[in-house]
């Protein structure tokens, strides 16, 4: 792990110890302050970083949509325009900052135009490294805190987990907190020091990207210089403040620009009026927001104070929660286990999980020369592996059917006889028994199927099939 990433961790961890002013009572029990919330910590993490981009506020064009981005060619027609736009020379570089799909459609396009050089949106991949964290932390308990913080459908977890309400962990948040106050440095050392955690994943495909993106860094410094001076989207504020930044994509999603577009009509060229319906749009989706949230129950939509501390509250239990159980000796006996117990909580799956990182190292390494520098030859066998065992809700659902199924088995299977050693004493053949038998003497051969059933209707049930034709067998062999 490289040196900015250990600083930055350790001057999170400095926050939050300072922050919870950790105590001993006379008894020995350990105290903690919880008069904060999250957005006290927000402020004392951006008051503690060095802030980047100290550039102008850059000015926003929205394009009109071009042809299929499905297609390689497409994507370089449209990088083509900028040569035109820009008055780009044949050795002038263009640097374009994308999504990880378009990412690698430019990568591609490199052949044809070296001095194209992509970027990858560290927006979107900042949202792919909470899924990452999500699969690796799938059997070790992750649902279960998710279950207490009051999350309804975790069988839909993964695939609609609100990223911005969880980002709060450790390299992740590092590289949060780079987008957010544009430090370059800071965004580049946290991404690859947590890219070996994409291959144990099962990020194939991110962990090409990555490789391709941090190689580009590597390979032009000057390129980093310019990416310290404008390396995200600078909020519009005064010169002497710290400046608050955005992924670009970021800030059409936080803010909401795709729903105004949506809900604004007509060809305005008017700016007052241009201005009146975003507010209105604005105040329609906070109308519908506020809906959602009354209608679901979803205090995670909803800004209110109400809301805020409701979330407050429903975290400490959870923090208080997590004590009792990292000092008890069973951990899964807590009631915070129930029904969800995770499978990997023990030596071995801790074992695992911390061998995922060097492990994905390694699996790094091998990408690095096979799909960037191409010093050996690629080989993709094993390259969707995953380091640890993944769990989702319905493999809990699953199992608990199979133990239903298996409970109900057992109930309805008759009680196994213990043999305790001690021969059975054969019971003396009673003399009204002796009658209802004397009657298969007349069968020589075989005896009739519904002579059975009657014989052993009339014995009761001591007696069955096969004790009645040994009876029978032995009297005729005999009488022989």
């Amino acid at each position: 792990m490289n040196s900015t990433t250990q600083e930055a961790l350790y001057g999170l961890q400095k926050i939050l110890e300072g922050l919870l002013d950790f105590q001993r009572t006379n008894e020995g029990n350990l105290i903690y302050n919880q008069n904060f919330d999250a957005e006290i910590i927000k402020k004392a993490i951006l008051a503690e970083f060095e802030h980047g981009c100290q550039g102008f506020s850059p000015h926003v064009i929205i394009l009109e949509p071009g042809d299929n981005l499905n297609s390689d060619q497409a994507i370089l027609d449209a990088a083509n325009m900028y040569k035109i736009d820009f008055n780009l020379l044949e050795t002038d570089y263009l640097d374009i900052v994308a999504d990880k799909a378009i990412f690698c459609r430019l990568m591609r396009c490199q052949a044809q135009w070296p001095q194209l050089r992509p970027l990858l949106g560290q927006w979107h991949t900042s949202k792919d490294f909470c899924l990452v964290l999500i699969v690796l932390f799938s059997s070790y308990g992750l649902l279960n805190l998710a279950r207490r913080l009051g999350v309804r459908f975790l069988d839909k977890f993964e695939a609609a987990v609100d990223y911005r309400t969880i980002s709060r962990a450790g390299i992740w948040k590092a590289h949060k907190i780079g987008m957010r106050i544009g430090n370059h440095t800071l965004q580049r050392d946290t991404l690859a020091a947590a890219s070996p955690l994409f291959p144990s994943a099962r990020k194939s495909n991110y962990s090409v990207a990555i490789a391709q993106h941090l190689s580009t860094l590597t390979k032009y410094p000057k390129l980093n210089k310019i990416l310290k001076y404008v390396g995200a989207f600078r909020l519009p504020r005064t010169m002497d403040e710290k400046p608050i930044c955005f992924g670009f994509d970021e800030a059409l999603e936080t803010f909401g620009v795709h729903f105004i577009k949506q809900n604004i009509n007509g060809n305005i060229i008017n700016e007052a009026k241009l201005k009146v319906n975003i507010k209105a749009a604005q105040e329609e989706r906070d109308r519908v927001d506020l809906l959602l949230s009354e209608y679901l129950e979803d205090t995670s939509i909803s800004q209110s104070k109400r809301a805020v501390d409701s979330r407050r509250k429903v975290l400490w239990e959870l923090v208080d929660d997590l004590v009792v159980i990292f000092g008890m000796i069973d951990l899964l006996s807590h009631n915070i286990f129930k029904d969800l117990e995770p499978p990997e909580i023990h030596k071995e799956g801790c074992e695992k999980l911390i061998a995922c990182y060097n492990s994905g190292l390694e699996r790094m390494q091998m990408i690095y020369k096979q799909d960037v520098i191409k010093s050996e030859p690629r080989n993709a066998q094993g390259r969707r592996a995953l380091g640890i065992c993944r769990t989702k809700h319905k493999d809990y659902v699953n199992q608990k059917k199979i133990t239903k199924q298996k409970r109900r088995h057992e109930e309805i299977q008759p009680e196994p006889q213990v043999d305790n050693g001690v021969p059975k004493k054969r019971r003396k053949i009673l003399e009204h028994e002796e009658e209802i038998l004397s009657r298969l003497l007349s069968y020589k051969e075989r005896i009739p199927t519904h002579v059975y059933d009657e014989i052993l209707q009339s014995l009761g049930s001591e007696w069955d099939k096969k004790r009645v034709y040994n009876w029978w067998n032995y009297r005729v062999n005999k009488n022989n």
